[in-house]
């Protein structure tokens, strides 16, 4: 699959949110803060737990991508 140009762009802009998307954005920070905590208090300090926070960032990082960015194609 290539990309165009629009879509090329749309990944690499700020997508500015509001209303119902920005409390979507709201919600998916407290849940992952709520669970990171979790994550420091029950998995002893390790490269495990590293990764498990890392990766809960990325969750996190994708989500709000998800609901930020417009879609170019109705398709997707």
């Amino acid at each position: 699959m290539t990309m165009n140009y629009n879509e090329i762009r749309n990944n690499y802009i700020h997508h500015k949110v509001d209303g119902n998307d920005a409390v979507k954005l709201e919600l998916i920070k407290d849940k992952a803060i709520e669970f990171a905590e979790l994550i420091t208090t029950m998995v002893p300090a390790s490269r495990e737990q590293s990764l498990a926070l890392t990766k809960l960032q990325e969750v996190a990082m994708w989500s709000n991508a998800g609901i930020s960015k417009p879609k170019i194609n109705e398709g997707e």
